[in-house]
């Protein structure tokens, strides 16, 4: 086997492994059993041993029944948050073998950070499918990715510079599709907790110091109402990025600090905004674009428009 096939069979192994290994080690130990693809690496000839194929088949048969029962699959796919990096890590070893020493260490922490990425892509996406609860929906997306790690796994020991580009544009993807994932996932939990709990205080939030820090200095001596919120289409926020939104009797600011990425957005003046009733979540609307914010943080922003003061309950959260 060449150096760049070496390379695809490794990163294929490594993919395929974060989605679901023991698919992966049960395929790859009945090819080197059977003879099924032209090549294989000879140090992963320990994954055709009756006892590993045994093991792998029956941990792959929980997993296939496991993974189709809504809530037990993300309980599952949690379990396997360091199983499934390890393992691939692992397979990229014994795959990387003519690399040397040094070579397969690259290899094994290039394995484990691949698998971990469609792990949590995979897992990612199981969670958000819980918006549709019913088992059909996950059923097919449980066998769609079983049938795409055998198709993966053949690709790769049968033409490798085919899957070589196929792999290219999953690795690709995955990194944009990821982050968008995480964020839809954070947004969810953070709207659906809103509208499980109810109405909030009116004082709002305590925001990180950061954003306490800043609108003291937009705004010195200025009470604001500060509390979660996500933008939705505002420039230079990752759609549904998480930041706050400030409100005083004349502002109202979007507001996101962290170390890398610090933005503020003007939304406007408080009483020209709109406030649209969506289904988990309400929706702030400006020139500018628009903020998700939870159901129990509707009051504050309420208060804030029809100008309520503080000593009615409009307590202000920082200043």
């Amino acid at each position: 086997m060449g150096g760049l096939e070496t390379l695809i069979s490794t990163l294929g192994l490594s993919f395929a492994s974060g989605v679901n290994l023991y698919a992966t080690v049960l395929i790859v130990g009945l090819a080197h059993r059977f003879e099924w693809f032209n090549f294989l690496p000879e140090k992963l000839e320990i994954l055709s041993n009756p006892v590993v194929l045994t093991v792998a088949g029956v941990l792959y048969l929980l997993e296939f029944f496991a993974d189709k029962v809504p809530f037990i699959s993300t309980v599952w796919d949690g379990f396997h948050t360091f199983i499934r990096p390890l393992g691939a890590a692992a397979l990229a070893l014994g795959a990387a073998d003519e690399f040397g020493p040094a070579g397969q260490v690259i290899a094994m922490l290039i394995g484990g950070s691949i698998a971990l990425g469609s792990h949590t892509t995979k897992a990612t996406t199981r969670v958000l499918a819980h918006t549709a609860p019913e088992p059909a929906t996950h059923s097919v997306i449980s066998v769609a990715e079983d049938v795409g790690v055998v198709g993966l796994l053949a690709l790769v020991y049968t033409y490798p510079y085919v899957a070589g580009g196929v792999l290219a544009v999953l690795i690709i993807g995955m990194m944009l599709v990821t982050p968008m994932l995480l964020r839809t996932l954070r947004f969810t939990v953070g709207v659906l907790g809103g509208y499980l709990l109810g109405s909030r205080s009116l004082s709002g939030d305590t925001p990180p110091e950061a954003v306490a820090e800043q609108l003291k200095k937009l705004e010195p001596g200025q009470d604001w109402v500060v509390f979660p919120a996500y933008g939705r289409d505002l420039s230079g926020v990752p759609r549904l990025g998480r930041g706050y939104l400030a409100l005083c009797p004349q502002r109202c600011l979007f507001l996101r600090s962290g170390v890398l990425l610090s933005k503020t957005v003007e939304l406007g003046g408080i009483s020209e905004l709109e406030l649209e009733r969506a289904l988990i979540c309400d929706i702030v609307q400006s020139e500018e674009g628009r903020v998700c914010i939870a159901k129990n943080w509707t009051r504050a922003f309420r208060a804030v428009q029809d100008g309520a003061p503080a000593a009615e309950g409009l307590a202000p959260a920082a200043g």
